[in-house]
């Protein structure tokens, strides 16, 4: 399966090439032929949703109580109707359709908004299947994504659609796939399928989906399980969204990889990083031959990242898919970070129509690596800490618990107008909310008609200190 050349709707100077009008004449989605699905989609990017359809399209606000209509209205378009089959939306062409919301930061994108729902899970099913016969890889063989803008507060028939693409999951993703749909497999055969969680997988999770609570049996156990879809990961649906926008799909990673022994990519990074634990920041800069800006605050993380490999700032397509954050952490001889780790700003009024498996938060926890670099005193100058071993880590079951329910504590008091009196990382096991903007008049407004300094989320110093220690039980410092 190889990622398709062809990409739909061109985005230039904010219109949306467009071919003669075939919104005239209906299409049948079970016999329709890759070009006639095309054309029609061609002509998506720059319309509203209210323009695509003859049906009323809600003047509401999204919310959860019309969470799908967005994707009924694209649905429409291309003549389908709702259905649970198991074949691709468009069956003759063998091609799926998925609908994603883009958040918008005034006109830029700035992160998919939730997870994309492929299929859900029928847990006695999965235990016949093998990966090759595993019934959600049809759905993942070729997909037209198409990409609109959400925005808080703006009626749903307002979101304009902003891309279109062809997608097929190229040749590196079809290991890590295949790894992500065998770890759920794995506890699904061992009578575990109640164990498991967001962290399984990296591109293809297994979120809950359906109403609260909603419980499906399992094999070799009388236990209830969630329910739950296969789904992509927002980090990953965020790469094909940017390759829209001529981002590149390769990145010289991967073909280094291709040029040497097949390491899982993230083990190369870690590999790269060994010969250097132990030495500080600016022998590892002078034995790359990298010179920092003295005058950057990150110089000792740039220096960590260009000895991985990747750049000082930003990652290769194929480690933003695969959800991975690396984080560079400075600590001192108890191994307890100097500082809590923080995350991107958020917008409020986002906040409070998040759910967790769809959470901002959640997408940035997934896949973590961390690098401690160790100092005696926090007036050490950055560049002489010395290089601990990095720890790769993703939450488990318990943390990732723990996670949510103080994530849904903070998002429920930002909604009922309690943006101004969060609780402290004293009062947290995990994450707290602090400021994060760039001064004192950096403000935005709140729910309850509050104006309030911007804030973002945190993992507390002694939950990353747990993590850290981990990995090192024979921690000493240095």
């Amino acid at each position: 399966m190889r990622t398709s050349r062809h990409a739909c709707g061109a985005w230039r100077n904010g219109r949306a090439e467009r071919a003669a009008d075939v919104s005239l004449f209906p299409l049948e989605p079970r016999t329709a032929r890759e070009s006639e699905i095309l054309a029609r989609a061609d002509l998506l990017p720059g319309r509203s949703l209210g323009e695509l359809s003859d049906a009323p399209v809600t003047g509401e606000a999204s919310s959860a109580a019309n969470k799908g209509a967005a994707g009924a209205v694209i649905e429409r378009w291309f003549g389908i109707t709702a259905n649970s089959e198991q074949a691709p939306d468009f069956e003759a062409a063998g091609i799926e359709l998925k609908v994603c919301p883009l958040v918008m930061d005034d006109t830029r994108p700035r992160r998919i908004k939730e997870r994309t729902s492929v299929t859900m899970i029928d847990f006695m099913q999965l235990d016949t299947e093998t990966w090759a016969t595993a019934s959600v890889r049809p759905k993942l063989e070729r997909v037209l994504f198409v990409f609109y803008e959400w925005r808080p507060d703006v009626p749903v028939r307002d979101f304009r659609v902003r891309a279109v693409r062809l997608w097929s999951p190229p040749e590196w993703m079809q290991p890590y796939l295949e790894r992500d749909w065998q770890a759920v497999w794995t506890k699904n055969h061992e009578g575990r399928a109640h164990q498991i969680s967001e962290g399984d997988g990296a591109l293809l999770g297994a979120a809950t989906k359906g109403a609260t609570g909603a419980t499906r049996p399992q094999p070799h156990s009388a236990e209830v399980a969630a329910s739950r879809a296969w789904s992509l990961k927002p980090k990953l649906t965020w790469t094909i969204f940017e390759a829209t926008q001529g981002a590149a799909n390769a990145d010289h990673l991967l073909a280094e990889l291709r040029a040497s022994d097949p390491l899982d990519l993230v083990d190369l990074l870690l590999a790269r990083l060994d010969r250097f634990v132990g030495r500080t920041v600016r022998e590892v800069a002078a034995a790359i031959g990298f010179e920092p800006s003295e005058a950057s605050r990150d110089r000792a993380a740039q220096v960590i990242r260009r000895a991985m490999g990747i750049p000082a700032r930003g990652l290769p397509a194929s480690l933003t898919a695969l959800g991975l954050e690396i984080r560079t952490v400075p600590v001192d001889d108890g191994a307890m970070p100097y500082e809590a780790t923080a995350f991107p700003a958020f917008d409020h009024r986002e906040l409070v129509g998040e759910e967790w498996q769809d959470s901002d938060l959640l997408a940035h926890v997934q896949h973590l690596i961390f690098v401690p670099l160790h100092r005696e005193r926090r007036e050490v100058e950055l560049l002489d800490q010395r290089l601990c071993r990095p720890v790769q880590w993703s939450p488990d079951q318990e943390a990732l618990r723990a996670m949510r329910l103080e994530w849904e504590r903070y998002r429920d008091l930002v909604a009922s107008g309690g943006a101004d009196r969060l609780p402290t990382e004293a009062e947290t096991s995990c994450v707290h909310v602090r400021t994060k903007g760039r001064d004192a008049r950096d403000v935005v407004e709140a729910p309850g008609g509050l104006r309030v300094a911007r804030k973002a989320f945190y993992l507390n110093r002694e939950f990353v200190r747990e993590i850290v220690l981990s990995s090192h039980s024979d921690w000493r410092g240095f």
